[in-house]
């Protein structure tokens, strides 16, 4: 019984109740007989206790009504859950419904490409403590299940016919004569369809190509073409910092780098030392450039005309930013290196 029935039926039996009370107060036709007192009163007391069933059949719709309503109020708060589907790949949020899930968790999504297997990134939480704006607009796919052994099974003969294909694609191109470079093969979890990733300097006619996987496979295939970043963040490798290429271990996304951010850090400006593997700027350089900036905004520019503690006037050559230094030249022939806090600044 929903709410609407219970108004419903709430109202009818106040109209109910009102024509009974109306008939009791309504004076006798003329030619109606008159009842005796002792009639008069069983008839009364009887239509009372009638009115009063009616009344206690409404209290008890409208008590059944409010206990339906808190139960609907007591419905849990919706939730999200973190799902990453590649090591460091951008976190997804999916709806965990009534799945106890915990970080490293493998389960199975519903996504546009169909089932996925992904990994539980971030534990569930309530989709309030997101701090998204479109949080409450947007509708979240379902988590399909949790992973079983057949599922885990299932990933390892997709690894087997991502390598078969990349070696068979590898092949092609080069029977066919195609400038490219096929770094990696994905294919989706129900193997309905193979993504072949490449790099090229330039566009490539693979249309040959597409048709003779398609005939070897017969699935679906996608090439696609990616940026040599993307290509390192996807095979990754050792940085020369002796450590895993940082857009590989733990970058969702790429930030700019510019050759600005090196000259703000005092780095050397050679291309082969600030450079990663995929040849581009390194991605590290970031990290600590708003922190460089910051501290540099307290020192005065390059140039400027200081006073040292013994009295010596000097121009100022370099920063040193990390120790909280500057380089002042004296004269032609001497340097010295002062704290930032023992200088102060002439004219």
């Amino acid at each position: 019984m929903t709410n609407t029935d219970n108004e419903q039926q709430t109202d009818g039996s106040d109209h109910l109740y009102a024509v009974v009370s109306d008939e009791e107060h309504a004076p006798p036709d003329d030619g109606e007989q008159q009842m005796s007192v002792s009639d008069q009163l069983a008839a009364f007391y009887g239509k009372e206790q009638a009115a009063t069933g009616d009344e206690q059949q409404i209290q008890s719709s409208d008590l059944y009504s409010e206990e339906q309503g808190s139960a609907e109020d007591e419905k849990p708060a919706p939730r999200v859950v973190g799902i990453r589907f590649k090591p460091a790949g951008k976190v997804y949020d999916f709806d965990p419904g009534l799945f106890v899930l915990n970080q490293g968790d493998h389960v199975i999504v519903e996504t546009e490409e169909g089932l996925v297997l992904g990994l539980v990134a971030v534990p569930p939480m309530l989709l309030e403590e997101r701090k998204k704006s479109d949080s409450e607009s947007r509708i979240y796919k379902k988590v399909f299940r949790l992973a079983g052994e057949k599922d885990f099974e299932q990933r390892e003969k997709n690894i087997g016919m991502e390598k078969a294909a990349y070696n068979f694609c590898v092949n092609c191109i080069r029977e066919l004569q195609l400038d490219m470079n096929l770094f990696s093969v994905e294919s989706t979890f129900d193997a309905g369809k193979l993504t072949f990733f490449f790099t090229s300097d330039g566009r490539v006619d693979f249309r040959e190509l597409v048709k003779v996987l398609v005939k070897e496979f017969h699935t679906r295939i996608e090439m696609r073409q990616v940026g040599i970043r993307n290509q390192a963040k996807m095979c990754g490798g050792m940085g020369r910092c002796g450590r895993e290429i940082c857009c590989s271990a733990f970058l969702e996304k790429f930030e700019p780098v510019s050759i600005r951010m090196a000259k703000e850090q005092n780095l050397s400006l050679n291309p082969t030392k600030i450079s990663g593997l995929c040849g581009r700027l390194m991605c590290c350089l970031t990290f600590e450039n708003e922190t460089y900036m910051a501290l540099r905004e307290k020192f005065p520019g390059i140039g400027q005309t200081v006073r040292i503690p013994d009295g010596t006037v000097g121009r100022i050559i370099r920063h040193n930013v990390i120790c909280s230094r500057v380089g002042i030249r004296i004269d032609e022939t001497k340097e010295v290196e002062i704290d930032l806090n023992e200088i102060s600044i002439v004219g």
